[in-house]
């Protein structure tokens, strides 16, 4: 999962790296800053989009409102989104990111989109950096994440932009560096092709599967957490499943 990080780039680097033409209304040129997740203000975050035929950055509050919420932000967490996950009454049976009600619609609507990051940060439970808070990053260049996104109408007939980050088994890496998810990214042209063409929602779910790659992150500790970690920490049994889980 990721409930943090920090963007450093440009507009020209993001039509570099997008390889497409988009439409900005941000409003910013320059995007500089560090978003949490949890924080009682969602923040909002730029994210790449497909609208009406045409590629969009726009910003959107980090934590996807599906349209039955009646406030936002939801009273449940919504900033990451699980590709599949065990079933909340029978852990042997899988869930799918298209069943979960708070994103289906989303995903079975095809509203993929592409969140900008130059470092994540996670809290580590286990391994080498066990009990730290860890960063982790690419060398020369921002990655980009998969995301959903949904326009969300409050009571009031406002209308506002929510997005999520997709999340799935654990990277090697991600494994490495104490944590038992990692997000989800593809290859640029895969990205960009997902986001423009309709697919179904099951034909979507393979083409993330298959498409899915490992970056060449490096993490870093920032530092360590408070004591009682280890509370919040896998147990053994919880650590066997998660490597069991471990994505290559």
């Amino acid at each position: 999962m990721c409930g943090q990080f920090i963007l450093k780039i440009d507009e020209n680097q993001l039509e570099l790296d997008f390889g497409v033409k988009f439409k900005n209304v941000t409003g910013k040129k320059q995007f500089h800053f560090d978003a949490l997740a949890f924080s009682k203000e969602r923040p909002e975050i730029p994210i790449l989009y497909s609208y009406k035929d045409n590629f969009v950055l726009q910003n959107a509050f980090w934590g996807l409102a599906p349209d039955w919420v009646e406030e936002y932000p939801p009273l449940f967490s919504t900033y990451n989104a699980r590709k599949t996950r065990p079933q909340k009454n029978n852990q042997q049976e899988l869930e799918f990111i298209y069943d979960v009600p708070a994103f289906k619609e989303a995903f079975r609507n095809n509203q993929f989109c592409l969140i900008p990051v130059t470092e994540c940060f996670e809290f580590s439970y286990f391994g080498e950096f066990g009990g730290n808070k860890v960063k982790y990053f690419l060398p020369d260049s921002s990655f980009y994440i998969l995301g959903l996104y949904n326009h969300w109408m409050g009571k009031s007939g406002n209308k506002i932009l929510t997005t999520t980050m997709m999340t799935d088994a654990p990277t090697k890496f991600h494994y490495s560096i104490g944590h038992d998810r990692s997000v989800v990214t593809l290859p640029m042209r895969d990205a960009i092709n997902l986001l423009s063409k309709k697919m179904s929602y099951k034909e979507a779910f393979d083409f993330i599967h298959s498409r899915r790659i490992v970056h060449p992150w490096v993490g870093a500790v920032v530092n360590p957490m408070k004591e009682g970690w280890q509370s919040r920490g896998p147990d053994m049994i919880d650590l066997i499943n998660i490597q069991s889980e471990v994505w290559e």
